[in-house]
């Protein structure tokens, strides 16, 4: 009898600030909350048709006020934050350009409360400029949202200086930052043409597909888009916003890209290769720095044709239009603070295709994948990677799951829908997704439920054009596996075996294809093993069970026969299941020729 499994295939130096910290204001029950304006700004009911003035969002989620009151005084200024990340501490916000004539006032709105849940019941945060502390460890009410309001001085800025806001983390507490929206007391002047940060020197964008470049600018303004010889137009609408689509174009560069309405944008170094999106949670943010043999080895890094674009912590109720990160060139200091798992995926391609490599991260520590999914709770989707569409991508590495143990195995439907919904949202068709099996570590009391989050990342792989590193041999117990690198190396094998063509290639370790019954026996046969399958420590196979009609497993002895292995137990002479590594904590010795290990899984008549 035969079955078969349910798988397939440096900030500038500025002027010191003198800044005056307005009261607290606007508190709501929720992030959905209505936002009363500063304190100092009159105020009125709007009149749409008496030309009141709406507030423009800078990053975040969009501003409401209460009762349809607006300033009247003060209008929004047009996305003049560009957002350096310093260090994980933290997030540098550094204005440019700004009118000496004008007065300013930056407002930050905090979220009290970890958009994924109930997590952190105290939360603390730090606004500095400069070398001065200017608000030190706010406390944020539980479950409400606090406004804290900046007013520059215009000493600050009247010699064009910059001026930098840093919020930061206080002794480990977190503090989410849901939008920031700089105010001025003047009107506007008309908006020049203006690129989202994406599009910057040294950037990255994807080679033989066409390439859309977008931006703002006067209405009815024509901007004209050139690099390499290729020269496209657009008209720029009522809304201020224009989008010009370049034909497809092969790797290569370095090139110069040219924006030209009432003045012209050049960005230098811009290179024509693969992008790939970087996303998850806290194992996908953890830096290259913090790998277990990197800080040791003191591996000194400078590769140019790699580009990292690190997205910082923006939520967002509804889908965002601005997002904010910078292009750095793959040399240490930048490449340290980068993504490892991601960092390493985008050596490993360069160094294996020589096509240059760009790399979006966009990952934060605690994240289910509910917030990442296009939707109505997708808040970490509409903040981050919403606004990059219709930037093109070549695909997308994913390491998440550690908030999903209580999904169970809808998280295999979960998956789904998060791939789907990128999928549709990017247009592109079924891109290439590579995952990351969670390690082995100790979950909660019961010792099987984290063994069901890993059969429904097995079981994800029936999902077009997937694939999954398994990681049961590098975890160490630990939430957080210290060989990050060796992850990242992992998915590379994938994207190099499916996406680049290298056929000869193992992409992964042994994954069970189907299983037969024969007498007192259970045979699994498996994929990626046509080397032969191992034990990577030269002992009996371990982590092996079977069970009988009645759903009690047993440890089960295991026999390689070729690409197949063969289970049994004396105490089970009708086997009608088998299952492998079923528990929290195991690492199973099962691994092939390429010295990738077994993914674990459970197979057969499973009685509920």
């Amino acid at each position: 009898m035969m079955h078969h499994a349910p798988i397939g295939p440096s900030a500038p130096v500025v002027s010191r600030l003198l800044i005056v910290l307005a009261s607290v204001l606007g508190v709501g029950p929720d992030a959905a909350s209505a936002a009363s304006p500063p304190a100092d700004m009159p105020h009125r009911v709007a009149d749409d048709a008496a030309g009141g003035v709406q507030p423009h969002l800078v990053l975040g989620q969009p501003a409401r006020f209460a009762e349809g009151q607006v300033p009247t005084d003060r209008v929004p200024v047009d996305d003049p934050a560009r957002a350096i990340v310093h260090d994980p501490g933290g997030v540098v916000y550094e204005y440019r350009g700004l009118d000496p004539d004008a007065r300013y006032t930056a407002r930050l709105t905090f979220l009290s409360d970890h958009p994924s849940g109930p997590r952190f019941p105290r939360r603390v945060a730090r606004i500095r400029v400069d070398d001065d502390v200017l608000a030190d460890a706010i406390e944020l009410p539980e479950d409400e949202l606090l406004h804290r309001d900046v007013e520059l001085r215009r000493e600050s800025y009247a010699d064009d200086s910059a001026v930098v806001l840093r919020i930061e983390k206080v002794e480990g507490h977190n503090a989410v930052v849901s939008r920031v929206e700089l105010w001025s007391d003047q009107e506007a002047p008309p908006a020049d043409v203006a690129l989202p940060p994406v599009f910057a020197t040294g950037m990255v964008v994807q080679r033989d597909r066409p390439i859309p470049v977008w931006g703002w600018a006067r209405p009815g303004q024509e901007v004209v888009v050139e690099i390499a010889g290729r020269r496209v137009a657009a008209q720029t609408g009522a809304a201020g916003r224009w989008q010009a689509r370049l034909p497809p174009m092969p790797a290569g560069g370095p090139h110069e890209l040219t924006v030209t309405g009432e003045r012209r944008i050049t960005l230098h170094d811009v290179l024509i290769g693969d992008v790939w999106i970087c996303s998850g949670q806290s194992n996908m943010e953890m830096p290259l720095k913090q790998d277990k043999h990197f800080v040791a080895e003191q591996t000194e890094i400078d590769a140019p044709g790699i580009r990292l674009f690190r997205i910082p912590a923006l939520w967002s109720a509804g889908p965002a239009a601005r997002m904010i990160g910078t292009w750095r060139r793959y040399e240490t200091r930048h490449a340290a603070e980068f993504s490892a798992v991601g960092s390493t995926f985008g050596a490993e391609l360069h160094r294996e295709t020589g096509v240059p490599i760009g790399l979006v991260q966009a990952a934060i520590g605690g994240t289910p994948i509910e917030n990442w999914t296009p939707g109505p709770v997708g808040h970490w989707y509409n903040g981050m990677l919403h606004p990059l569409l219709p930037f093109p991508i070549r695909g997308a590495i994913w390491y998440q799951g550690e908030s999903n143990i209580e999904s169970g195995a809808n998280y295999r439907r979960q998956m789904e829908q998060l791939i789907g919904g990128w999928r549709r949202e990017w247009g592109q068709g079924q891109f290439p997704f590579y995952f990351v099996q969670l390690a082995p570590f100790k979950h909660r009391e019961d010792p099987t439920k984290l063994c069901v989050i890993w059969q429904a990342q097995l079981d994800s792989l029936q999902i077009h054009n997937t694939g999954m590193a398994v990681t049961t041999d590098i975890g160490e117990g630990d939430l957080h596996p210290p060989e990050k690198r060796e992850v990242g190396r992992r998915l590379a094998r994938w994207a190099l075996a499916q996406t680049y063509g290298r056929a000869t290639l193992v992409p992964s370790g042994p994954l069970p294809h189907h299983y037969e019954i024969n007498g007192a026996s259970v045979i699994v046969h498996f994929t990626h093993a046509d080397g032969g399958l191992a034990s990577r420590d030269g002992k009996p196979l371990d982590w092996f069970e079977v069970a009988g009609s009645d759903g009690r497993f047993v440890s089960a002895a295991a026999k390689i026969d070729g690409p197949s292995v063969v289970v049994s137990s004396p105490d089970v002479p009708e086997p009608v299941a088998v299952r492998l590594g079923w528990h929290q904590l195991a690492e199973p010795n099962l691994v092939n020729s390429a010295g990738l290990p077994a993914s674990p899984f459970s197979l057969g008549d499973r009685p509920e």
